[in-house]
């Protein structure tokens, strides 16, 4: 099985597991406390898949198949949120930290995903022009 395993927050991942275990209708019972033990070690923590499930006596693809489903479901409820570190300019990083804070406390304003495509769009734009 080939899959893209990413990394998400520990905030997306436990939005992402209570979708799939009560909000699709699919599954009639949660993930076993081992498996989402080891889904979060790979996803949240960024450890190795393969690795992780040796550690607890487990077959891989067992938990690849966590592992997609928990992926899927977050694709499903929005883009997680990511925490990052770079180096910018004060003043971009300001602005950038600002936008993070009202970003995330207004995630449900009907205009959120138009505002951050415009601000993506721009960035692209910046970068293709720094890049010439």
């Amino acid at each position: 099985m080939t899959m893209k395993i990413r990394r998400m927050t520990q905030e997306a991942f436990e939005k992402a597991v209570a979708k799939f275990v009560y909000g699709t209708g699919k599954r009639s019972r949660p993930f076993a406390q081992l498996t989402l033990d080891m889904a979060k070690q790979v996803l949240v923590d960024g450890r190795p898949a393969i690795e992780v499930a040796r550690e607890n006596g487990k077959h891989p693809p067992a938990l690849f198949s966590a592992l997609e489903k928990i992926t899927n479901a977050c694709d499903a409820t929005d883009e997680s949120l990511v925490k990052v570190e770079l180096t910018l300019p004060g003043s971009l990083a300001e602005a950038l930290q600002q936008f993070s804070e009202t970003y995330e406390s207004k995630l449900d304003h009907p205009e959120s995903q138009a505002i951050l495509s415009r601000i993506l769009m721009d960035l692209k734009f910046a970068s293709r022009k720094l890049q010439e």
